[in-house]
């Protein structure tokens, strides 16, 4: 499923034409998801921010949790 939800975002995201140096990691799960996994990926990569976006919660913004590495 995850995969499904990556593509869906990917073609959400080419069209809103964000500009390259407003990126942020983006972590999609839809299963039980590990925090600590994302926490890693903003220290790793120089990108200050990280967005969890788990599709599994019963409402999406349950899902959302953003991390400043």
């Amino acid at each position: 499923m995850e995969s499904f939800y990556t593509a869906a975002l990917c073609r959400e995201l080419d069209r809103a034409d964000i500009p390259a140096d407003e990126t942020v990691i983006l972590e999609i799960k839809a299963v039980p998801a590990h925090d600590m996994q994302l926490q890693t990926y903003p220290r790793m990569s120089g990108r200050p921010v990280g967005l969890l976006l788990n599709f599994h919660t019963l409402r999406l913004k349950d899902g959302l949790r953003r991390f400043v590495g």
